[in-house]
This record gives C-alpha cells, sequence and structure tokens, in this order.
C-alpha cells in the first residue's frame, strides 16, 4: 500500500533555497559548500558512501543517519543568509541565541552552555566530570561515541547490555551510579540505535540512585519525536537544582545537522565546570543566528515533529504487515528484526540506491532505518519487498 502523503500538504523546503546558496556562496565556500570546491565536487557520507557529484549524492535515499529530510525552515535559511555578512568578523552582533534557548527551557542562561553539535557538548562533559581512571556507566549499544570520549582523559567506560526486550537496564545503571569511581551516568533517551525510551520513572530513579558529585547526563537529541505518556524530559530535574545535565541538537527536529549546534542544560555550577572545558569561539555565527531563528519557529519543528511520527507508525505498520517487527521506537528512526544478519541486507539496499543505517552489535539481526520524507520511505518499502521475501 503506497503511503498518504502529508494530510496537511508538504513541509515546505523554502523556496528561497536557492537564492540563500547563491546569496551565501563566499561563506560557504569556507565551509567546504563552494560549486567550485574540491568538497563539493567530492561530497562525502563518512564510512558508507563515497560519491563523485551532487547529483548522484542527491539521487540516493539517505536513511543512514536520522538526519532531517526537510531541511532548516524558512526562517532559518533567511538567518543564515542574514548572518553571513558576518562570516568574515571574529565579533559581531548578538544573536540571542542563548537566552532564547534559556527563555524556551524556562531556565537562566546561567543554565546553558553552546556546543558545535551535541557531540561537542558530550565531549566538554567527558573533560569536564572524569579524572583519570574514572568511568562513564552507561548502557550498550547507544550513541558510542560518549565512551571514546573518556580514553581522551585517561578514563574508562562501564558499559551494562540491553536487557532481553532491549530497553536500557536502568536498576543495574543505578547500582553501578553507586561506583565510587563513577564519573557521571549517561543515558541516551530515547535510546539510539533503538529508539526506546527510558520511562519517567525510570529517570527518577536515576536520579535518586546517582550520587550529589556524580552527574546524570542524558542526551535528549530525539527527545521531540516520543510521544509516548510513559515519556518525559529531564528538564524538571534542572530547575529544581538536581545534578542533572541534558543535552539537546538542533541536528534532528530542526533540520541543522550540518549548521552544527547543540547545548546543555544544567545548574550553574554544572554549568560553570563545563565552561571550563568549552571553546569560546566553536559555534560559528551562521549557527548562532539559524539557532535563534529555529527557536522562534515552533510552529515548523511541530510539523516536522508530526509528520515524522506520521510515517513511523506507517511504515512500521506495512513492515508488521510483511512480517516484520519493529521495536517501539519514539525517535526519527525505528529498528526492524529481519530474521537475518542485516550486513548482506544494508548491501542489498545501497544497489537499490537507499542508504540504511550500519550494524549495531549485538543486534546483528536488527537494522536502523531513519525517517525520511514520505516519497524517501515509498522508496524504502519498495526496496524492501524486493529484497526480503514476505515472513
Amino acid at each position: 500500500m503506497p503511503l498518504d502523503p502529508s494530510p496537511s500538504g508538504p513541509i515546505p523546503a523554502g523556496p528561497s533555497r536557492r537564492a540563500f546558496l547563491g546569496g551565501a556562496a563566499a561563506a560557504t565556500a569556507a565551509l567546504g559548500l563552494s560549486p567550485g570546491g574540491a568538497a563539493a565536487s567530492k561530497p562525502r557520507v563518512p564510512g558508507l558512501v563515497s560519491v563523485s557529484d551532487e547529483a548522484e549524492y542527491d539521487r540516493l535515499v539517505k536513511l543512514c543517519y536520522n538526519e532531517n529530510p526537510y531541511g532548516p525552515s524558512e526562517s532559518v535559511l533567511r538567518a543564515l543568509e542574514h548572518a553571513t555578512r558576518y562570516a568574515n568578523r571574529y565579533l559581531c552582533p548578538d544573536s540571542g541565541v542563548l537566552q532564547a534557548i534559556a527563555a524556551h527551557h524556562g531556565v537562566a542562561p546561567e543554565n546553558v552552555l553552546l556546543g558545535a553539535g551535541s557531540t561537542e557538548v558530550l565531549g566538554i562533559a567527558a573533560r569536564a566530570f572524569l579524572a583519570e581512571g574514572q568511568q562513564i556507566i552507561g548502557s550498550t549499544p547507544t550513541f558510542e561515541l560518549v565512551y571514546q570520549f573518556a580514553t581522551g582523559v585517561q578514563a574508562a567506560a562501564h558499559r551494562l547490555p540491553l536487557l532481553g526486550d532491549y530497553r536500557q537496564d536502568v536498576k543495574a545503571i543505578a547500582a553501578a551510579a553507586r561506583r565510587p569511581d563513577a564519573g557521571f551516568v549517561y543515558v541516551c533517551n530515547p535510546n539510539n540505535p533503538t529508539g526506546l525510551i527510558v520511562t519517567r520513572d525510570e529517570v527518577a530513579e536515576l536520579v535518586d540512585a546517582a550520587a550529589s558529585d556524580t552527574p546524570l547526563v542524558i542526551d535528549e537529541a530525539y527527545c521531540d519525536f516520543a510521544d509516548s505518556d510513559a515519556y518525559r524530559s529531564a528538564l524538571p530535574y534542572v530547575r529544581s537544582g538536581e545534578p542533572v545535565v541534558v543535552v539537546r541538537t538542533f541536528s534532528k527536529a530542526y533540520g541543522m545537522a550540518g549548521v552544527r549546534l547543540g547545548y546543555a542544560v544544567a545548574p550553574p555550577e554544572l554549568i560553570e565546570r563545563m565552561s571550563r572545558h568549552a571553546g569560546d569561539m566553536s559555534v560559528s555565527v551562521l549557527a548562532r543566528w539559524a539557532g535563534a531563528a529555529a527557536i522562534a519557529d515552533q510552529q515548523a519543528r511541530q510539523r516536522v515533529c508530526e509528520e515524522t511520527i506520521r510515517l513511523r507508525r506507517e511504515v512500521t505498520g506495512e513492515l508488521r504487515g510483511l512480517g516484520y517487527e519493529s521495536l517501539d521506537s519514539q525517535a526519527s528512526f525505528f529498528m526492524v528484526d529481519l530474521k537475518r544478519p542485516v550486513k548482506p541486507v544494508i548491501d542489498a539496499f545501497r544497489t537499490e540506491g537507499v542508504l540504511v543505517g550500519r550494524p549495531f552489535p549485538p543486534m546483528l539481526n536488527h537494522l536502523r532505518v531513519s525517517i525520511g520524507a514520505p516519497a524517501e520511505m515509498q522508496r524504502f518499502l519498495d526496496a524492501f519487498k524486493k529484497i526480503l521475501p514476505a515472513a
């Protein structure tokens, strides 16, 4: 059954995109996006595909990196174009993004730290909260890059396997959080790659379990796509002064993965500790102005989230009808059990022009698929039916 188009019509991609790209050519050249630059002639999706030109890249259906297929909203594109006038300056007028984020979450600016994407923020957390010989406490599989940051400070990772239903083992994490060598606890919620949540009651259990000097770092990169009544952001714990750091990104719901903007929300004393390890100039002027515009345009974010949730339900329902069950994802992707090793299937999708997620040990029979636009998800389903027999 073909997927229904969005009931509210297509999400606008921004008619000013061509004009923006032309007007911003001088600034984007520095980012490797100029039409004549080497990076533009050989765009690359790291680890999965290298393509020789933009047309070939654009033909691929990219369901591998949990990106927003619609891109930034029109208001964000206008802000990016406006910000190019300052691209040659170290100092420029303040976009007010820090204050906008703080107001959006009901906290003070002293509760917010910016970074060049949430990945940088997690690296800052590792440098701030880990001493030599200490450990990050967390699950596996998850966003494993956070564990690599531990090695840079001569620390380690205490990785706990998922439960049999692929949920994070909260009781085991809570017990490990009491270890004397625990530097901080990391929880990705919803989890990447499973999309499964740690419930509001389980988050409360983790907050209660961690020592006062062991921060709980909760990565909420995909929180905008969670529609379960059991899910709740950990931001209220920050407002009440608990040692909780909530990490957010503009890459997913706001469609700004290439712009690189993320942030932490935490009590001022934790933000102060993190600030000592943060660079003053890692967040570009383009990111700052785009972020302020994105926060102001919550209608655009809501449209993206509603469409993503709708497609997540429809596609997983279609796969269920073919005999393939998916985990109950609350993110902008899902994991489907193929009942066979995923590596050959990933390669087969590539031959069909569809890029899907990599293998995630030990879940080697589960395929992670990002939610794209309706036409992209239809191409995924068509390829799925061609590659895999009905179960």
